[in-house]
């Protein structure tokens, strides 16, 4: 798909106030020792949610010994620190291993084998990333403690007298780490590793719960410990890792797409009701939910997120600007929603409305000649046009975001697009382009003949099968 404007995500950084000494603005610095590295470049990244940011890169001496100097500029939160063999992938490159630190307008140090960088971590200074291993090895321990005894539950009747001391050492040991976070979260509660561990929580899901019981556990708790209202929650993969868990309670491999769809609109209505209590954390919920509805084809659930989003005080201006036109595509020419008609002179001369057309479905293409998704879509939609398919059941209406006529006749009659051709020439710039919030090509509305949208497929096999279930 070929987007109208090539974005790019922004993410968003706070300014910090400084921090000033003898009238110049405070150094804080991230060191330490990478035991096993030898004069490689170490790469320092600020997370934001699924994206990192870097912030800088230095080598490191012959005995793995770095040093990162940050200014009070730079912005708190979770860090990655990569190194290793680089590799690229679509102009970005990446480190093959890595490990995560908390800056928060401390020094950092620290030290750690490269071979077992999260089992041999020390951390000699930063009293939050001291504390975020701590936690992490202490929920590694519980793991590993509850999968063990609960894998021995399937070997013994429930009225087993081993079965009765297992179930008790799992409940202790869930409520021994249960009192050990909570302890841990309070005497610390004023420091950015409490809301980290806040989010981080694992759900503690009691005894004896049925399948279907356990399910609605999970639905029901899986956010207890997350504040919706703290916006340092994005600047970590934390919360995007806790999306992607959560839409994983409501999904099936047995499932069919329409079923997952519509388990998708409700996850997705619980978890934005929740999001809108502070912009930052909508904002970027919205921008991750989109970009994996889009990847998936889910119009439907593009929908139900595009309504929260009508109300613009929800959202940061920077967010409105950049989804704005996404947004509006969705909810204002939603499945259901009838489209405005559009008065056309096709490629023959002849002038029309999209009205005009009677048969019983409607095509409606919006692509462009430079386009090259649409130059592999549209010979797709020709074939199946050609094959039998009856002008009554099903017309195409194909606008063209052109400039240029010669280009659009060339391709129209070279590739026998033998349908309704239509362009102003007038390119993004068209009223029709602008009336129907078209952001990127090809984009593609299946309308009755009331020109009610019944589908918005975002490729041909979500068309065909569309089409298999109406002609």
């Amino acid at each position: 798909m070929i987007i109208k404007h090539r974005f790019f995500f922004l993410i968003a950084f706070f300014s910090l106030s400084l921090q000033v000494c003898f009238g110049q603005v405070r150094e804080f610095s991230v060191s330490g020792q990478l035991k096993g590295i030898t004069n490689q470049t170490l790469v320092l990244s600020l997370y934001h949610g699924d994206q990192m940011k870097v912030i800088d890169s230095v080598k490191c001496d012959k005995d793995g010994n770095f040093l990162f100097i940050l200014n009070g500029k730079t912005p708190y939160g979770m860090f990655n620190l990569a190194y290793g063999k680089a590799f690229s992938d679509q102009n970005q490159t990446y480190q093959l291993q890595s490990f995560d630190l908390i800056f928060n307008n401390e020094n950092v140090r620290l030290s750690t084998s490269i071979s077992s960088a999260f089992d041999s971590m020390k951390v000699i200074e930063s009293e939050e990333t001291r504390l975020w291993y701590d936690y992490l090895k202490q929920k590694e321990i519980y793991q590993k403690r509850t999968d063990i005894l609960n894998s021995l539950l399937q070997y013994y009747p429930v009225h087993n007298k081993f079965y009765e001391q297992t179930v008790g050492e799992i409940l202790t040991t869930q409520k021994d780490f249960k009192d050990y976070l909570i302890s841990l979260r309070t005497k610390n509660a004023q420091m950015l590793v409490a809301s980290y561990i806040n989010c981080d929580f694992p759900l503690i899901i009691p005894q004896n719960l049925s399948q279907n019981q356990i399910s609605d556990y999970q639905r029901t708790h899986f956010w207890d410990y997350v504040d919706f209202t703290d916006s340092m929650l994005v600047y970590s993969n934390l919360y995007a890792k806790k999306v992607i868990a959560w839409f994983g309670l409501f999904n099936n491999r047995n499932w069919d797409k329409i079923r997952v769809e519509n388990e998708f609109i409700t996850a997705t209505e619980i978890l934005m009701n929740k999001a809108k209590l502070n912009p930052a954390i909508f904002d970027f919920s919205t921008y991750y939910l989109f970009d994996g509805f889009d990847k998936l084809g889910f119009s439907m659930a593009l929908c139900k997120l595009a309504s929260f989003n009508t109300d613009e005080s929800c959202s940061e201006k920077q967010f409105s600007d950049y989804f704005g036109e996404q947004i509006n595509s969705y909810s204002m020419l939603g499945i259901g929603k009838i489209v405005p008609d559009i008065d056309f002179v096709n490629n023959e001369g002849v002038e029309l409305r999209l009205s005009d057309l009677k048969s019983e479905y409607v095509l409606l293409v919006f692509w462009g000649t430079w386009c090259p998704h649409c130059d592999a879509l549209m010979p797709k939609i020709r074939d199946l046009y050609n094959e039998g398919l009856s002008r009554s059941k099903l017309d195409i209406l194909a606008f063209a975001i052109d400039t240029s006529k010669t280009a659009f006749m060339e391709t129209i009659q070279k590739n026998r697009y033998n349908w309704n051709n239509t362009t102003d020439l007038k390119g993004w710039e068209s009223p029709v382009v602008t009336q129907f919030h078209i952001f990127a090509t090809p984009t593609i509305f299946l309308l009755d003949k009331s020109r009610k949208i019944i589908s918005r497929p975002t490729n041909f096999e979500q068309l065909l099968r569309k089409l298999k279930t109406i002609i």
